[in-house]
């Protein structure tokens, strides 16, 4: 309800038709309570609310029951980015922050180095590169962007890269998911993964350095013979594209080197090779 100033909500399971007030006092203002033309809203799974403030071009972040908001980005926010008129929010399941900067004509996302312009950063405009006072913003299950562009007409897509982390060296704290970028090679080929099967296939790579080699196993087919479930079973280091050592020593490791270092990053990416491989389940899905 922009117009009235207030977000309001109703519960799916109550067939009243009961409606209640969760942000804005429903009078236009710029303080803690109040808002100035909410647009888009978004609830994480601790029932925290984001509420894109647009004509006070900042993001305000209500904790469960309280009707009084903290800002997290936009003005009133020290250390982030400055907004225009922001239209959508939403957080990824790492907790980072994307904003749809409406009058700025941009996407911006948050991240270990607090806020960035992540797509259409060159200003407004009609490229496949560019916005044009967009509104809102979604993903997909890929990782990719669709943005509603208004005055293009049009929903852009973009692409959203996984791996943030450059070269630099790894540590266990950093091996998350934006450690790793997943290889579109087994994604693209769905048929080979339409039978009961083990299969070798280079699934990811670690920080751009690390190739591996990982064992598929089809867990569980559907009725039609498409492997619904799947998992690693075996992994291996394919290769070192790491040219800022060029010695003799360096390219001619023994393969037993390699599988000692694919362990230990094996080891340290736990939990994200779970979510790649979350990801890769989706996608023969």
């Amino acid at each position: 309800m922009n117009t009235n100033h207030q977000v309001i909500s109703k519960s799916l399971d109550n067939r009243l038709n009961i409606w209640n007030t969760v942000a804005g006092t429903g009078s236009v203002g710029s303080t803690s309570v109040t808002l100035n033309t909410p647009r888009g809203v978004f609830v994480d799974k601790n029932l925290n609310l984001y509420v894109a403030d647009a004509f006070n071009n900042r993001i305000q972040k209500f904790p469960p029951g309280q009707v009084s908001g903290i800002t997290i980005a936009g003005s009133g926010a020290t250390g982030t980015i400055s907004l225009s008129v922001p239209g959508g929010v939403m957080l990824d399941a790492d907790g980072y922050l994307f904003i749809v900067d409406g009058w700025n004509h941009r996407i911006i996302g948050s991240g270990p180095n607090g806020f960035r312009c992540i797509a259409a950063c060159s200003g407004g405009g009609s490229t496949s590169t560019q916005l044009s006072f967009p509104l809102t913003l979604s993903f997909d299950s890929y990782g990719n962007i669709y943005v509603a562009d208004q005055y293009n007409h049009r929903i852009q897509k973009f692409l959203l890269a996984i791996n943030s982390c450059g070269n630099k060296q790894i540590t266990e704290d950093r091996c998350l998911q934006r450690c790793l970028e997943v290889s579109m090679q087994v994604i693209r080929q769905i048929n080979d993964l339409w039978e009961p099967l083990q299969r070798l296939a280079p699934l990811f790579n670690l920080n751009a350095k690390a190739d591996f080699l990982v064992g598929i196993k089809c867990l569980e087919t559907a009725i039609y013979g498409a492997c619904k479930r799947i998992e690693i079973f075996s992994l291996s280091l394919l290769k070192n594209t790491d040219n800022n050592n060029d010695n003799e020593s360096q390219t001619k490791k023994s393969s037993s080197s390699y599988q000692e270092e694919a362990n230990m990053y094996f080891q340290k990416a736990q939990k994200s090779i779970q979510i790649i491989l979350n990801i890769a389940e989706s996608r023969i899905e």
